[in-house]
């Protein structure tokens, strides 16, 4: 494909590759798919630097579209100069060649996943199948469905080459984040969707102090098991000096 040549004012098919790795979501905003900051990994990345300016600048401008519509999205050369306000129309080749995006005609048969498989001949066109049912069959927190599903197809091109992701996030977060061990604190999966939260750090579970059981007074041997545990030296102590002694030694 990286060979073809688009013309500038014919759309092709444009998907955004490593979309994880040159951009960043601005974190705690509403709608925060509106705006994105660009990763320092781009600014470190030979092939960007090697670019002419006009094809680095276009670069961006599909970035920041992109963080509106999606990785995947139908322009041409044109369409892109016009919302960078670029003095030339930008070669995607270029863009191709680097591995920054994938591109193929409005004509090729290998299409996204936002149109129609092409049938077997005789066939009626069949939609891709959606990965929302796998999603949320395995999201922790069951409610706002007609939402959720919703969110998931504003974005559906890139949360279905997701799903496994998301869904082993989901299940991570179910066992190491700590808001998620009570099902209220867990996100509606539609505000999970639409905020990005798979992006949110993971904040471990606090660990619980153990709780000491101390023996009756006159368990002596209960007591030297005890303070053996806690590296505790009893003699010469009461009941309540030793019980000090051990809690002391706890912190």
């Amino acid at each position: 494909m990286s060979s073809m040549k688009f013309p500038p004012d014919k759309k092709c098919h444009i998907e955004i590759l490593n979309w994880d790795k040159y951009q960043r979501p601005l974190r705690g905003e509403a709608n925060r798919r509106s705006w994105i900051a660009m990763s320092v990994d781009l600014y470190s990345d030979q092939d960007f630097l090697d670019m002419k300016s006009v094809e680095r600048e276009s670069w961006v401008v599909l970035l920041l579209h992109a963080g509106k519509v999606g990785a995947m999205m139908k322009l041409s050369a044109n369409n892109v100069r016009a919302m960078g306000q670029l003095h030339h129309s930008p070669d995607l080749n270029t863009l191709v060649n680097q591995g920054f995006i994938r591109c193929r005609s409005a004509t090729d048969r290998q299409t996204d996943k936002t149109d129609n498989i092409r049938p077997k001949k005789g066939g009626k066109p069949t939609k891709a199948v959606s990965r929302f049912e796998e999603f949320y069959h395995n999201y922790p927190r069951k409610e706002g469905r007609k939402n959720a599903d919703k969110a998931w197809q504003k974005n559906s091109a890139m949360l279905d080459s997701m799903a496994d992701k998301l869904i082993a996030d989901c299940k991570n977060r179910v066992l190491n984040h700590n808001s998620w061990q009570e099902k209220q604190y867990i996100p509606l999966p539609s505000t999970y969707l639409n905020q990005a939260r798979w992006e949110d750090e993971i904040m471990p579970i606090a660990k619980q102090a153990k709780r000491i059981s101390f023996p009756p007074e006159n368990d002596s041997e209960a007591w030297s098991k005890l303070a053996k545990e806690y590296g505790v030296n009893l003699r010469g102590m009461n009941f309540n000096q030793a019980r000090a002694a051990i809690l002391e030694s706890k912190k």
